[in-house]
């Protein structure tokens, strides 16, 4: 298995918008990649929920160590 390509069902307005209103952590689930997930994170989200992306991987170890990564790695824009 791998990972496949998910249009967003809401738009990363939507995640701006919720940490306007609410002071509870924002989690993003569904379609999320290595490759879409930093740009969740810099949309407001706090956590990336994911499970086809880790373990549906051959090395679910390394795949889990590649979203760890987003959340360490600076994101242009965003204050740390």
């Amino acid at each position: 298995m791998g990972f496949t390509s998910v249009q967003p069902i809401l738009p990363r307005s939507l995640l701006h918008a919720a940490r306007r209103r609410v002071s509870i952590p924002i989690v993003a689930i569904g379609g999320i990649t290595p490759e879409n997930g930093g740009v969740l994170i810099k949309a407001s989200a706090d956590l990336l929920a994911v499970i086809e992306g880790v373990f549906g991987q051959p090395d679910p170890k390394a795949a889990a160590r590649r979203y760890t990564e987003l959340f360490r790695t600076p994101i242009p824009g965003v204050k740390p």
